[in-house]
C-alpha cells in the first residue's frame, strides 16, 4: 500500500502482523529515573532516545527487537552537576543500576559524564526490519529529528513503530560562503516488512519557516562610561550606521542561515526608533556591551520582550568623529537566556561592506536556540556552540570559510561526537584533529530549530 504523508514522499508501508504464542511470551523492558540533574540517553542499536525522569518504571519495549540489543547508557551533565541514576528492568528482573555512586562519573561540564554498554538477555519481541531511502538528489537522512549519519540512498534497519524521516538537501560551497538548502520529511509505519521512502525533491514542496525568530533592534545613540565621560569621548551611533548593519543582519539571514537551517528557520526583524535620550551606560568601559539586557530591561522597554523574541541592542564603538574607541572591547555579546544582545559599530562599521554577511551575527544569532535546546533537554553538544574545537574543528579541512563549516553542522545537528571529548573548563587537549566522521551521534542545535523552540519569555 502507498501513503501520501507530508513533504508528499511516496512511502510503501508493510502492516504490523506478529504472533507471540504462549511458550514465547513477549519480553518487556522498562526504565526508571528518578529526579537526576544529568540527560541521560539510551542507545539501542544505534538509535538514541531520552530518558524522561519519574517515580515510575517507564516501558520501553518498542525500543528493542528480537534476539540480542546493543545497548548504551549515557549520562550528560547539563547544569554544572555531575549526578545521575538509573535502573533498566527485563521481565521484571533488575539488569542494570546504576549512578554515580557505584560507577565512576567523570567532570565534564556540558558534556558526557559517563557511558557504559548494557548486557541484556536476548529478548522475545518483534524482528527488526529495514526502511530503505532514496532520492532523486543525494540528501543528508534524519531520523525523528536527529542527523543518522547517512546519505541517501541508504537502508535504515529500525525495530518496528513509527517513525519521522527526514531528507536534508543542500548545496554547500563553504570556499566562496555560498549555500543553499531544502528539507523534506515523512512519517514511516514500519510493521512486519521492509519500507521504502521514495524523495522526488522535483515533485516535493520542501518544509519552510518552521521556525520564526521576531527579533527587535534597538539603536541606541549614546554609549558612555565615567571613563569616556572624562573623556569627552562617547560611542555616538548614526543613522548611517544603523541603516548599513539592517542589510548586513538581511545578508546573513538570506545568504546563511537560512539555506544553512534548510529553509527550516528564518528572521523577522524590526528596527526600532533610536533611543536618542538614554544612553547605554556602564562603570567599566569594557563591559558597555554586557549592560544591554539591564538597558531592556527597564519601564521603559521591557514590554519588548512580549512582542519580540531577542532584542538587540545596537550601538557604537566609534566617537562623534567617527574614530574607533579601542577601550570600548568586547564588541558583541549575548545574554545568557538567549533574549538580549548587544552589538557595536566595531564589528561591522569600517570592516564589512553593506549587505555582506558578518560571520559574528551569524555566532551570536545560534545563542538565541541554545538556550531553548537546554530548557528542553535536547543534547547540543560539549561546550555548546562553543564547542567547536573540542569536536576537532581546528584548521577547518577543505578550504572552508571562516568558522562556517563549524556553523553549518552545529545549526543542522551534524556534528560528530562521542564520549571521549571533553569540555575546555576541563583543561584536557582535544581528542581530534578533525571532524569524526562516521561518528557515534551527531550534536548541534536542529532539533530545537525544527520543533521551534522559542526563546523563553522573561
Amino acid at each position: 500500500m502507498t501513503w501520501h504523508l507530508r513533504g508528499f514522499a511516496s512511502v510503501v508501508v508493510g502492516f504490523l502482523s506478529f504472533a507471540i504464542g504462549a511458550a514465547h511470551a513477549a519480553s518487556k523492558v522498562e526504565v526508571l529515573v528518578p529526579d537526576s540533574a544529568s540527560l541521560i540517553y539510551l542507545t539501542v542499536k544505534n538509535i538514541r532516545h531520552r530518558l524522561d525522569t519519574g517515580s515510575a518504571w517507564n516501558d520501553v519495549s518498542s525500543w528493542f527487537s528480537s534476539g540480542v540489543n546493543k545497548t548504551v547508557v549515557q549520562a550528560i551533565d547539563l547544569d554544572g552537576y555531575a549526578d545521575f541514576a538509573m535502573k533498566l528492568r527485563v521481565n521484571g528482573a533488575i539488569v542494570a543500576d546504576l549512578n554515580c555512586g557505584n560507577v565512576t562519573c567523570i567532570d565534564n561540564p556540558s558534556g558526557v559524564i559517563f557511558e557504559q554498554a548494557l548486557n541484556l538477555p536476548s529478548l522475545s519481541l518483534p524482528d527488526v526490519h529495514s526502511v530503505l531511502v532514496t532520492s532523486d538528489v543525494p540528501g543528508m537522512i534524519y531520523l525523528n529529528n536527529e542527523y543518522t549519519g547517512k546519505t541517501s540512498p541508504a537502508t535504515l534497519t529500525l525495530p518496528q513503530g513509527s517513525y519521522k524521516v527526514g531528507l536534508g538537501v543542500s548545496h554547500d560551497n563553504d570556499p566562496t560562503a555560498t549555500y543553499s538548502g531544502t528539507y523534506y520529511e515523512s512519517s514511516v509505519s514500519l510493521g512486519s516488512k521492509p519500507v521504502t521512502v521514495a524523495f522526488d525533491t522535483s515533485k516535493l514542496s520542501p518544509i519552510t519557516g518552521a521556525s520564526i525568530t521576531k527579533i527587535a533592534i534597538l539603536p541606541v545613540k549614546i554609549a558612555s562610561s565615567p571613563e569616556l565621560d572624562a573623556l569627552s569621548r562617547p560611542g555616538v551611533l548614526t543613522q548611517a550606521m544603523v541603516n548599513k548593519f539592517v542589510t548586513q543582519v538581511d545578508a546573513t539571514r538570506t545568504k546563511w542561515f537560512k539555506p544553512l537551517s534548510y529553509g527550516l528557520a528564518d528572521w523577522k526583524v524590526t528596527v526600532l526608533p533610536m533611543d536618542t535620550t538614554v544612553p547605554l551606560y556602564s562603570q567599566q568601559t569594557s563591559s558597555i556591551v554586557d549592560m544591554a539586557g539591564a538597558y531592556v530591561d527597564t519601564a521603559k522597554y521591557r514590554s519588548l520582550w512580549s512582542s519580540y523574541d531577542v532584542v538587540l541592542v545596537l550601538h557604537s564603538s566609534n566617537d562623534a568623529k567617527g574614530v574607533e574607541i579601542s577601550q570600548m572591547q568586547p564588541r558583541w555579546g549575548t545574554a545568557g537566556d538567549g533574549r538580549t544582545m548587544s552589538f557595536s559599530s566595531a564589528v561591522w562599521w569600517a570592516s564589512i561592506p553593506s549587505n555582506t554577511p558578518v560571520t559574528a551575527i551569524l555566532h551570536e544569532f545560534q545563542h538565541t536556540y541554545e538556550t531553548p535546546n537546554r530548557m528542553a533537554k535536547n543534547y547540543i553538544g560539549v561546550d555548546g556552540l562553543h564547542g567547536a574545537e573540542e569536536h576537532g574543528y581546528n584548521n577547518f579541512p577543505g578550504g572552508n570559510y571562516d568558522w562556517l563549516y563549524w556553523y553549518r553542522n552545529f545549526i543542522r545537528g551534524q556534528a560528530g561526537e562521542d564520549s571521549s571529548m571533553r569540555s575546555a573548563d576541563t583543561g584536557i587537549p582535544p581528542p581530534y584533529g578533525a571532524p569524526i566522521q562516521p561518528a557515534p551521534y551527531y550534536v548541534g542545535i536542529f532539533k530545537g530549530i525544527h520543533n521551534h523552540l522559542a526563546p523563553q519569555p522573561h
